[in-house]
């Protein structure tokens, strides 16, 4: 016997699925595809190798700081300081570290990233070989607040060459190579310090980073090209001067077309642009964020600088063995920053 169908039988099935939550079809995925290619004419495998070159040059900001907190003992003997002394010059450090990037990342923003990179390194080096040779405590703090200014545009340089050529789809794996890379310096930085200063003196730190920053900005001259989009474009804009890497002086720039607009105006380099990142600080939820993050960062500084004193007169550990005590601290930073 047949049976009678219900209205719900002979009805049509309606699909109730959210457009957010259906599966993009082939031409969206070719529209995606499409956007990637215009946002930037490089391929993946090229963005995985500028990637490379700038968190290795990112590395120098945290490792300049973690290297030298081992040397503490030694700086202080040797230069007849106090202990507290030799920790100022970590403290100096510091705020230079964390004021000068807020001036490098605008001066970036309109002369392109390749001459404040070079500008930077150049004076990071400069610093390192003065505070190599540095004979008294005043030569010490003024080129180690030197080594600070030179290094600590590295990161935000890094982070807007990564902008530059990625859409926000495939930013996130690209950030988290760069900020996975670039905190080896917090976990390797006290280790290589205490090495170095058990074996060879503290100044042998300073000879160490110099050779290390000359490799780095010969990969800068060398391999990495101008990506400043108001210079550069989308990568179709032949590059010419400083912004030219020595590679495309040998085999050509690729995909480079002649009268390629980059499509945005150059902005200009003023005193207001410069200062300009300080007026977030206005904004109540940004000012509150970075009050929090500047507590935790504070206690964090207290406890890393004042390890050496600690372990040194309380259990007589060498140089070495302090710098073993921050291995720790160090894969915590790692593991956390790549988890993010």
């Amino acid at each position: 016997m047949a049976t009678a169908r219900s209205d719900t039988d002979k009805a049509p099935i309606v699909s109730f699925v959210e457009e957010d939550e259906r599966q993009p079809s082939d031409s969206q995925l070719e529209d995606q595809v499409t956007q990637s290619k215009s946002h930037h004419i490089f391929s993946r495998r090229k963005k995985l190798q500028m990637v490379c070159i700038v968190s290795m040059a990112a590395i120098f900001s945290p490792l300049s700081s973690n290297i030298y907190f081992p040397a503490l003992g030694e700086v202080s003997r040797s230069l007849n300081v106090s202990m507290s002394l030799a920790t100022l010059t970590v403290t100096v450090y510091m705020i230079v570290q964390g004021i000068t990037p807020t001036f490098w990342g605008s001066i970036s923003d309109a002369t392109g990233r390749r001459p404040v990179f070079i500008g930077t390194f150049i004076v990071y080096m400069i610093a390192n070989v003065a505070l190599a040779v540095s004979t008294n405590y005043g030569e010490l703090m003024a080129f180690r607040a030197l080594q600070a200014a030179g290094s600590a545009a590295t990161i935000s340089i890094g982070a807007g060459v990564i902008g530059d050529i990625t859409t926000s789809a495939e930013r996130g794996s690209l950030v988290g190579i760069f900020g996975g890379v670039r905190m080896l310096g917090q976990g390797i930085g006290p280790v290589m310090g205490g090495i170095l200063t058990q074996y060879l003196g503290f100044r042998s730190i300073f000879w160490f980073l110099t050779i290390c920053a000359a490799v780095s900005l010969l990969s800068i001259l060398i391999f990495l090209p101008e990506t400043l989009r108001h210079i550069a474009g989308n990568g179709t804009v032949r590059l010419r001067g400083i912004h030219k890497p020595f590679l495309y002086v040998v085999i050509g720039q690729k995909g480079a077309i002649t009268g390629a607009d980059p499509g945005q105006k150059k902005p200009e380099l003023t005193w207001r642009a410069i200062l300009a990142p300080l007026t977030f600080l206005a904004e109540k939820d940004i000012f509150v964020t970075l009050l929090f993050g500047s507590i935790v960062y504070a206690v964090w500084s207290m406890v890393t600088s004042s390890t050496t004193d600690l372990f040194q007169d309380v259990y007589h550990l060498t140089s070495l063995e302090v710098g073993l005590t921050f291995l720790g601290n160090g894969k915590a930073h790692c593991h956390i920053t790549m988890a993010r």
